[in-house]
């Protein structure tokens, strides 16, 4: 289409005459771009942030690493602290400052797993070498368990384990007991 100029005569199109605007589509393109690139954004982000925030691989528990036996002699153990510490109490004198732990014999007579066995078939052999210190050794394999009574009655008992041949002093913490658990 021409427009004619009056004045000068000549016919003038509308390209010439203004400005030409170009329109594009209503169709999202640049919209999407914007929205995809937003959620790259945040995904990258995100992403860095769990890399970063990772928590260590913890290391096994050692009692989870026992058998069965010795998961049940665990529990025996812990049970058994609690009345080892009953019958300490009733024996000690107060005057004394010396607390009067009970013997293997004794903890058999009041008939205290593990240390009695009613079925006759014992896994462990106990020996009390200290005042407190209750050590058990496998009939079956190499390995030891010993529950160590605290002085202190308000500390729970420490109960630890062992594959290692024993040392001729078996009561004294050395790097080689594997510390299983408090008393409950």
């Amino acid at each position: 289409m021409t427009n004619s100029d009056s004045a000068s005569g000549r016919s003038v199109t509308k390209a010439e005459a203004g400005m030409v605007q170009q329109i594009h589509p209503l169709n999202g393109q640049r919209e999407t771009r914007w929205v995809l690139l937003v959620l790259l954004i945040i995904l990258l982000i995100s992403g860095i942030g769990v890399w970063i925030n990772q928590a260590p691989v913890s290391p096994v528990v050692s009692h989870l690493s026992l058998n069965t036996d010795q998961k049940a002699l665990l529990t025996q153990l812990s049970s058994a602290a609690s009345e080892i510490r009953f019958i300490a109490e009733g024996e000690t004198v107060a005057s004394s400052d010396q607390i009067a732990w009970p013997d293997i014999e004794a903890l058999e007579d009041f008939l205290i797993p593990p240390f009695s066995d009613e079925v006759g078939a014992s896994l462990y052999d106990w020996s009390s070498p200290e005042a407190g210190c209750y050590l058990g050794v496998s009939v079956k394999d190499h390995s030891y368990f010993m529950l160590l009574m605290s002085d202190d009655f308000t500390l729970p008992a420490q109960i630890y384990s062992r594959s290692s041949p024993l040392s001729s002093d078996p009561c004294h913490l050395t790097d080689q007991w594997q510390h299983q658990l408090s008393e409950f």
